[in-house]
């Protein structure tokens, strides 16, 4: 277990203070990504299954070297959510005319955490990852290089 990552947010953004991980470098050939996730979505799909976990809302890439904070703009994630499902709806063939029952692009204000994760770009195995959740709540994770947490 780390120290957690520090998390805040208001009605219109998440906003993600990244600590400092490693003294010195950054990992060669790696990927550092943030990405919002909401706890649990309800919806039947055609898998039968209800309820989602970790249902992905939004991804950033960051640079470790540059700034140590990130920001996701909910309003801007809804609205590409949002024009994915009307693309998605015109463009799907297996059924025809199809449309949402319910359109799920609203990203609800509680239930939010931040995934943290570095990848080897090459090999694509994750190194290291850590979660967050807002107000305090901390976790942390760490997989294959505890030093980051």
């Amino acid at each position: 277990m780390g120290r957690g990552l520090p998390l805040s947010r208001n009605r219109s953004s998440i906003v993600w203070a990244m600590p400092s991980l490693v003294p010195g470098e950054a990992v060669p050939e790696a990927v550092y990504n943030l990405v919002l996730v909401q706890d649990e979505q309800e919806h039947q799909g055609g898998n039968g299954i209800v309820f989602h976990k970790m249902v992905v809302r939004d991804l950033l890439t960051i640079d470790p070297k540059g700034p140590r904070t990130a920001r996701f703009d909910l309003a801007a994630s809804e609205k590409a959510a949002d024009e994915y499902l009307s693309a998605f709806e015109k463009s799907y063939t297996r059924i025809p005319d199809f449309k949402w029952e319910v359109r799920r692009h609203v990203i609800p204000r509680r239930g939010l955490k931040v995934v943290f994760f570095v990848q080897d770009r090459t090999t694509l195995k994750v190194l290291n990852a850590a979660v967050a959740g807002p107000a305090g709540q901390r976790f942390g994770a760490s997989i294959g290089i505890p030093a980051l947490c």
